[in-house]
């Protein structure tokens, strides 16, 4: 019988016998079917491929690579076990792929449907949304619950007998941040996917969901750590914001208050007062505007805002998108003119909501008071310290007049005199004729320091003229002090 078997190989191509079961060949008296095979067939070099319990020949080789190929092609799945007779085992089908495929170091395969690489790559582009959408949720539910910002609660110990007090056991609690993985399981995976692969088999839609598991609980992990990032750099730059918002509006509140006080000095004063508010007060203002608007758009300036001068803030402003650099540009221009209701204008649409989203509120009586009342006790507690004759009379000198008029005042030295000329009407003439002398013998002072070394005489009288500074510094001080 052997021989008939035998002859029957030889006579009949292998092409027309496109699979031997091994188990059929035991039943018909082959004890061997692989030994065989190897010894009356391949030996002569038949195209025969071995597998756990048959061999396959050319013809179903032959098809089984073309519809692989062509679900390359496709980016698609394809059950081999259609091309396959019933005997064939899961088994089987990984071992003839993997002997059709040799050069392939990795071969998608569950159970007996083959899947391309893109295929899968597909299927993880369908999470894209669910995992973001899961993410923010998951960090809804858990921010209050990480690590900086859990709030140890009070706790009781045995040791603690008084109710309410805090454990120092509690202020070490270990807290362990919750496990993101399990919003994204295998069960989750595989409602989405049949929800997209309609009428797919289940050992391709559970293959797919055991492959992407790890990967999409990866990307999960990672969303929602994107989410943390964003959310808090997004509440620091609305506290940063909050942050410029109250400098400006500190700077706007004081900037209005002043110039009030501009209406009682006549033109040419005015001018000089504003001025010179434009060159501090405002231009800072300016330079914290354009500091925040340089980190919106990906810039960062160089120097603290303070410290940047008109030909730096002229560089600074040419950074920006041409809409917000015409707008600076303005705010700029205004800071070289000659009264602030120019900058008013300019600063405000500035801080519109088209470009800064900054809003300039305009102060009402209450904190009007707070603002001079706190402005006043802060020179108040300069006075008392200042020991330098200069500087003790322009500090008395801002002190009574915001005192008498209920305004603020920021002016430069040499515009004291002229201060102390608008107090002539407010204050007793012998404490206003006090300030006139104090203000007398600086001057002296002043002009024997720019001749010093002239004569034994003008040093003699530079020493007098500071003695007498000195000895009146108190008096000048009482003025303010009483007045308080």
């Amino acid at each position: 019988f052997q021989f008939v078997l035998y002859m029957y190989f030889l006579i009949s191509p292998f092409i027309s016998i496109p699979i031997a079961a091994f188990d059929s060949l035991t039943r018909l008296g082959v004890e061997n079917p692989k030994d065989f095979i190897i010894q009356n067939y391949m030996k002569d070099g038949g195209d025969v491929v071995l597998l756990n319990s048959c061999c396959i020949g050319s013809s179903i080789q032959t098809e089984v690579e073309a519809a692989i190929e062509e679900t390359d092609a496709t980016n698609n799945w394809v059950d081999i076990e259609p091309f396959l007779p019933p005997s064939c085992t899961h088994l089987d089908t990984s071992l003839l792929l993997k002997q059709l495929f040799k050069d392939r170091k990795n071969i998608l395969l569950f159970g007996s449907i083959y899947v391309s690489d893109n295929f899968i790559h597909s299927c993880y582009k369908m999470f894209d949304t669910v995992i973001k959408d899961k993410a923010k949720k998951a960090w809804e539910r858990h921010k209050f619950h990480t690590r900086e910002d859990i709030d140890v609660a009070p706790m009781r110990t045995a040791g603690n007998e008084k109710k309410g007090k805090r454990s120092r056991q509690a202020r070490q609690i270990e807290y362990s941040e919750p496990d993101f993985r399990s919003y994204v399981n295998r069960d989750k995976i595989k409602e989405v996917l049949e929800e997209n692969l309609m009428d797919s088999p289940e050992q391709l839609i559970s293959g797919v969901a055991e492959k992407l598991e790890r990967s999409l609980q990866d990307l999960f992990v990672k969303e929602v750590k994107a989410v943390s990032d964003t959310t808090s750099s997004t509440i620091q730059q609305r506290k940063q914001h909050s942050k410029v918002q109250e400098k400006i509006q500190g700077l706007w509140n004081i900037l209005q208050l002043c110039e009030k006080s501009l209406r009682l000095f006549s033109d040419d004063v005015n001018v000089q007062i504003s001025k010179h508010l434009l060159r501090t007060v405002c231009s800072v203002m300016t330079n914290t505007v354009l500091v925040c608007l340089l980190e919106d758009n990906g810039f960062k300036a160089p120097c603290e805002d303070e410290e940047i001068d008109n030909e730096e803030r002229v560089l600074l402003t040419s950074k920006l998108p041409r809409a917000i650099k015409v707008s600076v540009m303005e705010v700029n221009t205004s800071l070289n003119g000659k009264n602030i209701s120019a900058f008013f204008q300019k600063f405000e649409a500035l801080c519109s909501k088209d470009f800064c989203e900054f809003v300039m509120k305009k102060v009402d009586r209450k904190k009007e008071r707070q603002l001079i009342f706190n402005h006043q006790k802060s020179i108040l507690e300069n006075i008392r310290t200042e020991r330098e004759p200069s500087m003790a009379l322009h500090l008395v000198t801002i002190f009574l007049f915001q005192q008498y008029t209920n305004t603020l005042l920021d002016v430069p030295g040499r515009i004291i005199p002229r201060v102390i000329d608008v107090l002539c009407s407010h204050m007793k003439r012998d404490d206003h004729m006090k300030l006139l002398q104090y203000q007398k013998l600086i001057v002296e002072q002043m002009n024997f320091i720019k001749d010093r070394g002239s004569s034994v005489e003008i040093q003699q009288s530079e020493c007098a003229a500071y003695t007498q500074l000195m000895e009146l510094l108190d008096e000048l001080k009482r003025i303010a002090l009483n007045f308080s």
